[in-house]
């Protein structure tokens, strides 16, 4: 059955509020934080309340009497407009003694007149509740005044009309504003308001992939996996275990699956040779290839990790290896691949990037890297390559000739689609096969427990096995065996590894 455009519209922007709930709250606090200091930093104002009655005054003659009654009612508004006349303003200020200038007086006043009726409401406002008071109070006797010479007829003689107060003004016991209830309501709904359009409108213009069907769709690449993002250890390489010896976590499990299907992505023969690459830095292509690399080392094969980022290397340092020669020393010839490999975890073999040259494009595109990652190829069953990202630089894009494979990570929710389609399409340019892409840092938190049960199929005693160099490599150097066994297995996250020494 299909769902219709509309269900599905709302389902995707109830889960972009879902996501952003956080960022919804906090805008929620800060306008209820803004109500808050605007009711604090607000002068208290009072208002006192007066009103005038306009009533016709009596005649004998009831047609007379109708007719001054509609006379006074079409004047009503026009005497409301006089409540804030110079005039007027003028004498309540010579009346109470004000510091106010009259126009600045007008201000505080306020009248209106509901339609239909012969009343006129005056509202005075003042920081003193005495003060609105006696201004509403003077406002009303003195337009009383101000009307009665206004309607004085020629020569003398009684006004047709009568104004009287129907209503003079007590002392206000509260202040009219502000309202903290009020000011609380309108900054939470405010906030809210502001986080909700926020959110919405991020959703919209975000680009980026959430899912490893988005991520397949925009570089048109089977999607090997998704890897979960470290919280812990983020600055670490190397993932092995997590949870101790014989345990599962969702990275070290999500690896395993990356090696799994890497194993299957070709129908014929896999390919020996891959390079790992991304779009842009820090979309953990290097974690990735190192992880891929253990991965194979566990499932028995003989490896080689290859750092070919040459502008930025950083397996020498992630696994505390020497970083003095490697790969550029072979491609200028002053070394061999034996001089320079070097011996990492669980007999995992690296060959560490060497010195930084100044002209790595060249050399990574040139006849003597294809050669060696030839030699390499022929030596060991997989080479994992650790290249630089696509779109930056040159580099991989130079060198992906030389490789059986590319995997492309991109990492979830920041790469935009444009950028990874951008940086598939640059290798596809030049010829390089794409084998799949790797969807890393992802942030689904639904599946955390889901790999808890394999802690029942765990050996209670040490490992054995390919497993025993996980839990070898996880002491501190030179801690006993028995320390070790009496002692909680801390998480396999990064690991320092024997040095070759380099002739």
């Amino acid at each position: 059955m299909t769902v219709p455009e509309d269900e599905v519209n709302a389902r995707a922007h109830a889960e972009a509020l879902l996501k952003r709930w956080k960022f919804i709250a906090l805008c929620a606090l800060a306008g209820l934080l803004t109500g808050l200091l605007a009711t604090w930093l607000s002068t208290p104002v009072y208002q006192g309340h007066s009103q005038i009655f306009v009533s016709a005054r009596a005649v004998a003659d009831t047609q007379q009497l109708a007719q001054v009654s509609s006379f006074g009612q079409d004047r009503v508004q026009s005497y409301a407009d006089l409540v804030t006349s110079r005039p007027v303003m003028e004498e309540v200020v010579a009346e109470l003694g004000l510091e106010q200038r009259p126009d600045e007086l007008a201000q505080q006043v306020k009248a209106s007149s509901p339609i239909g009726t012969v009343l006129i409401n005056i509202t005075a406002s003042d920081r003193s509740p005495r003060g609105a008071a006696d201004i509403a109070n003077a406002v009303a006797r003195h337009l009383i005044d101000a009307v009665g010479e206004l309607e004085t007829p020629v020569g003398g003689g009684a006004i047709p009309v009568k104004l009287s107060v129907s209503q003079s003004s007590d002392v206000p016991a509260r202040p009219d504003s502000p309202r903290p209830l009020l000011n609380l309501a309108a900054g939470l709904f405010g906030g809210l308001l502001v986080g909700v359009g926020t959110a919405l409108l991020r959703e919209v213009l975000d680009s980026s992939m959430a899912t490893s069907e988005e991520l397949g769709e925009a570089v048109e690449l089977p999607v090997f996996g998704s890897i979960p993002l470290n919280r812990i250890g983020k600055q670490q390489t190397l993932v092995l275990e997590e949870n101790g010896a014989g345990g599962y976590s969702r990275r070290a499990e999500a690896y395993r699956q990356l090696r799994t299907n890497l194993q299957f992505a070709s129908v014929g023969q896999a390919p020996k040779v891959i390079a790992v690459s991304s779009a842009l830095p820090g979309e953990g292509k290097t974690s990735t290839a190192v992880n891929l690399a253990a991965a194979l080392v566990l499932d028995g094969r003989r490896v080689c990790l290859v750092d070919a980022d040459l502008r930025r290397p950083r397996l020498a340092d992630g696994l505390g290896l020497v970083a003095d020669a490697g790969l550029t020393t072979v491609l200028i010839g002053q070394a061999e691949i034996e001089d320079v490999l070097q011996c990492g975890p669980g007999g995992l073999q690296v060959l560490t990037s060497g010195p930084v040259p100044p002209n790595p494009v060249e050399l990574l595109a040139s006849d003597r890297m294809g050669a060696v990652l030839r030699e390499l190829g022929e030596r060991f069953d997989t080479v994992v390559v650790d290249t630089a990202p696509v779109l930056p630089v040159a580099d991989t894009v130079g060198l992906a000739l030389h490789v059986d494979g590319v995997v492309l990570v991109v990492r979830a929710r920041k790469t935009g689609r444009d950028q990874a389609a951008g940086a598939a399409a640059a290798l596809r340019g030049v010829g390089a096969t794409l084998i799949g892409a790797v969807l890393s840092m992802t942030q689904d938190r639904r599946g955390v427990g889901s790999y808890s049960s394999y802690h029942s199929y765990s050996p209670v005693g040490p490992p054995t096995g390919r497993a025993a160099w996980l839990h070898r490599i996880g002491r501190p150097r030179g801690a006993s065996q028995s320390h070790s066994q009496s002692s909680s297995p801390e998480p396999v996250l990064a690991a320092k590894s024997s040095r070759k020494k380099i002739r």
